[in-house]
């Protein structure tokens, strides 16, 4: 007599992530926002990457999007903080105005990690798309933020638009003019390393 076999179990660290996924959307349905936040603290790249990929699949994204935006007013410059961080792994079009105007935040480590969650497409489930053209608004914290860590990260930013004329001018501009020896050497790297594009 034949025995049905059960299904193999799926591996532990699956289950691990999928649980944690679990907890989380349930805490977004609570509209606990910094509940949510602190849960999602210092979860490691790739397994944050799997447990967005179980939160897209229960169909309920939309839940964190919103605990997200929350996120992105809140008083506390901590947890402001980890909500741009969020946008850089789990955002989607709807933060991308909001993020925008953080800014001019006046924490300068917010600042820069809005920069990153701008800029960066690679950590992203797709790349943000908005018909609103913020360039401008980071050519100007490159150029003139007070902070220098600011400054710096904001080469790297440039580098990704460096396709537009605007954001190469920039570069030349920190190049030049900057008072952070590192801003100008970056500046100049990046310069070397990549050209706008030009039409004939």
């Amino acid at each position: 007599m034949k025995t049905e076999q059960n299904a193999p179990n799926p591996p532990k660290w699956k289950s691990r992530m999928q649980e944690r996924a679990e907890r989380i959307l349930s805490l977004c349905k609570q509209g606990t926002v910094r509940e949510v936040l602190a849960e999602l603290e210092g979860i490691h790249t790739t397994d944050l990457t799997q447990i967005r990929t179980f939160l897209w699949q229960s169909g309920e994204y939309d839940r964190v999007i919103e605990v997200i935006l929350k996120g992105l007013q809140l008083p506390d410059s901590r947890w402001r903080y980890e909500a741009v961080a969020m946008v850089d792994r789990l955002g989607d079009d709807r933060c991308v105005e909001p993020l925008s105007r953080l800014l001019t935040d006046p924490v300068p480590r917010i600042r820069r990690m809005v920069l990153h969650s701008l800029s960066c497409q690679h950590c992203k489930i797709t790349p943000l798309q908005t018909c609103t053209d913020y360039l401008p608004q980071i050519i100007e914290v490159s150029l003139h933020d007070s902070s220098v860590q600011v400054r710096r990260h904001a080469v790297y930013t440039l580098a990704e638009y460096s396709h537009d004329p605007r954001a190469y001018s920039a570069l030349q501009t920190m190049q030049t003019t900057d008072p952070d020896a590192k801003v100008r050497l970056f500046a100049e790297a990046t310069i070397k390393a990549h050209k706008p594009l030009t039409t004939e």
